[in-house]
Parts: structure tokens; C-alpha cells; sequence
């Protein structure tokens, strides 16, 4: 499980720097100051469907959907995410079989 921060213009991964309250996004060129961009959710989780295993990513729109089912609030932590993924029930997930990236995921 990883976190990062997006560019609040093109939304891509910013690197962000603990002297420094402004960043600027490699890919667009904007200067913009640290809250104003969003954290975002990454993890590879593995699944088991039966006898076989599988390793699948998560992006952040899946994790805005496992939060809003629990009705949290946006801003959770790192423990909070990591103990959100390791308590889920049964799930039914779609995901791409070529990319191996979560499409949806419901509990069952």
C-alpha cells in the first residue's frame, strides 16, 4: 500500500518535498502549492479465487469506493486503508486480465 500526491491540473504523481509547502508536476509544468493536490491510493493485493492466487493493483477510484461504503471521511491514514484491505469480507472484483488492474470490487 502506497500513497502519493496528484497534480490537481493533469492528476499524474507530483514529488513532494518535506521543506517545501509548493511542488511542481513534472508532466505539466505547474507550480502549485502541496494541499492543493490530492492524495491518491495505490496498492497490489493478492487475491485468491479458489486454488489460484493472483496479484492485482488497486488504484485510488476503488479505494474512494471501499471508503465511501464505510462512510469515512477522504482524508484516512495509511493504517486506517491498510486495515480497510486486510478486514474485507468475501469481495466480487472485476479487473483487467492483461494489466491485472481492479475494474470494480463489491462485497458480496
Amino acid at each position: 500500500l502506497n500513497s502519493y500526491f496528484s497534480c490537481f491540473k493533469c492528476q499524474r504523481k507530483v514529488q513532494t518535498s518535506p521543506d517545501s509547502s509548493i511542488v511542481k508536476c513534472s508532466n505539466c509544468n505547474i507550480h502549485q502549492k502541496m494541499k492543493a493536490c490530492k492524495q491518491k491510493w495505490i496498492a497490489h493485493v493478492l487475491f485468491s479465487f479458489g486454488h489460484e492466487n493472483i496479484v492485482l493493483t488497486l488504484f485510488d477510484n476503488i479505494f474512494q469506493l471501499l471508503i465511501k461504503d464505510r462512510k469515512l471521511s477522504a482524508q484516512v491514514t495509511e493504517s486506517q486503508m491498510t486495515k480497510i484491505l486486510l478486514t474485507l469480507p468475501n469481495v466480487k472484483v472485476t479487473y483487467d486480465a492483461k494489466k491485472k488492474i481492479v475494474k470494480s470490487i463489491s462485497i458480496n
